[in-house]
């Protein structure tokens, strides 16, 4: 990879996690407002804040992961185990990303005070096609590196 691909990647690898640090600074007083105009289901404030801040926090350890795979490929390659960790690391908070997105889409679902969720179900619903979307690809890649990895040690 060229470094100036890598720079720029790495530029909006960390764009993305100021944003995500952004919303999840912004998530507790969301979730007051959100609890203020909505007193009826004031009590699902706590647990759906945590859940959240659980879920951005799982998707900053997937971009983590892609900066390291980034910096990987610049520098060595992506052809080594170190790789083959750091993949395995990203599909991990790809899944717990998914998992958590997917008990707060099923927590405000289930409860009939939410109305099924609103139009937040949407975003999480997105949210958790887009974790396992991303959780296929790397997945699909791993294989990929895991055998040329093997082809190359021949």
């Amino acid at each position: 990879m060229k470094h100036r691909t890598s720079t720029e990647m790495q530029s909006l690898l960390a764009a993305l996690l100021a944003g995500t640090l952004l919303l999840q600074a912004l998530l507790p007083v969301m979730g007051r407002d959100a609890a203020a105009n909505y007193p009826e289901v004031a009590d699902l404030r706590m647990p759906i804040t945590v859940l959240m801040v659980l879920a951005i926090a799982a998707a900053q350890a997937a971009l983590l992961c892609l900066w390291r795979l980034v910096r990987l490929a610049a520098r060595d390659g992506l052809i080594s185990r170190r790789a083959l960790v750091w993949a395995d690391a990203l599909a991990a908070a790809l899944l717990a990303a998914a998992s958590l997105l997917a008990v707060v889409a099923l927590t405000l679902g289930t409860d009939p005070r939410t109305g099924g969720g609103g139009p937040a179900m949407l975003f999480l619903m997105a949210g958790i096609a887009g974790a396992l979307a991303a959780l296929w690809a790397v997945l699909a890649w791993r294989v990929r590196l895991r055998r040329t990895a093997r082809d190359a040690a021949r």
